[in-house]
């Protein structure tokens, strides 16, 4: 699966990777979040290295927004991948998509998973201070359910990823992810 087209989010035959968080079953009925969270409620839910303006803390963000993709995935909740998104990331703007369609079959993730490789994590920062920053990503098989009890399920997967972050002034923001099997 390949980059930041808009059309490369959630699939069921080859899914996008998510984020390390360790899922649970979501709600019931899911209620889309109405606003990002601020810059201070954001901070305080990452690691702190995630506050630095470095090549560290563009790498400490990126586990956050992969759990946000898995967590959005499991309650509609999209506040903290609002947040770590960029207005012009296709990428990001096609996952909300992909949710939406989602929601309005009346799916949700209930089991799933995001590993992100930090340790295996390569970038820098470009003269413009954004970041460019490269990793392994391990996706777990993931369940989807719907209202009515049935369910579909995508197969696991291993992926590398490439993305782009620029620095708000307080925490880093993604800007463009391209995701391809490994």
């Amino acid at each position: 699966m390949t980059g930041c087209t808009g059309d490369d989010g959630i699939v069921t035959e080859a899914p996008f990777p998510t984020t390390a968080a360790e899922t649970t079953a979501a709600s019931a009925s899911p209620s889309p979040s109405a606003t990002a969270l601020t810059d201070d409620e954001l901070l305080a839910m990452m690691p702190p290295d995630a506050a630095r303006d470095d090549l560290a803390g563009a790498i400490a963000t990126i586990p956050v927004f992969f759990d946000a993709y898995v967590d959005m995935l499991m309650t509609s909740n999209s506040q903290t991948w609002d947040s770590l998104s960029a207005a012009e990331c296709e990428f990001c703007q096609g996952a909300r998509a992909d949710l939406a369609a989602y929601r309005d079959d009346g799916y949700l993730l209930t089991d799933g998973s995001i590993r992100a490789g930090t340790t295996a994590a390569t970038g820098a920062i470009d003269g413009d201070g954004t970041a460019i920053v490269s990793m392994p990503l391990s996706q777990s098989a993931f369940t989807y359910t719907r209202n009515d009890g049935g369910s579909m399920n995508s197969a696991a997967g291993e992926f590398s990823a490439t993305l782009q972050l620029s620095w708000t002034g307080r925490h880093w923001r993604v800007e463009h992810v391209e995701i391809a099997e490994q």
